[in-house]
């Protein structure tokens, strides 16, 4: 794929991997701590490599970091190696609350208070 401004594909590439193969089961608890717990049903070659997509955990950073703080989501992807542009200031096209937005968790663990 070419540079990354909501092409069409790369759209397409999280929108698969997040959308479709990422559950969000909610807050669960294990020997007294919380965690945000998800289900990725996505390749089948992950067993075989043990490993998440960087889309994927991308998604997660920006869904419980970054989206509390203010944060758009600027772009999604170059490629599946590549890390998510996050921004404040950028045209952006797809909400993350929207029908198209890929939101899935909305209760958090502790409440966000920004620094003044």
């Amino acid at each position: 794929m070419g540079a990354n401004d909501n092409l069409k594909e790369n759209i397409a590439l999280i929108n698969d991997e997040v959308k479709n193969k990422l559950v969000y089961n909610g807050i669960k608890s294990e020997n007294n701590v919380l965690y945000y717990d998800y289900t990725y049903s996505g390749d089948s070659l992950l067993w075989v490599y043990q490993t998440i997509p960087e889309t994927v955990i991308n998604y997660i950073l920006y869904e419980l970091a970054f989206y509390r703080a203010g944060f758009q989501w600027g772009h999604y992807y170059v490629s599946t190696s590549d890390g998510m542009h996050f921004t404040l200031t950028d045209n952006i096209r797809i909400s993350h609350d929207g029908n198209d937005g890929l939101r899935k968790v909305y209760e958090y663990i502790e409440a966000y208070t920004p620094q003044s």
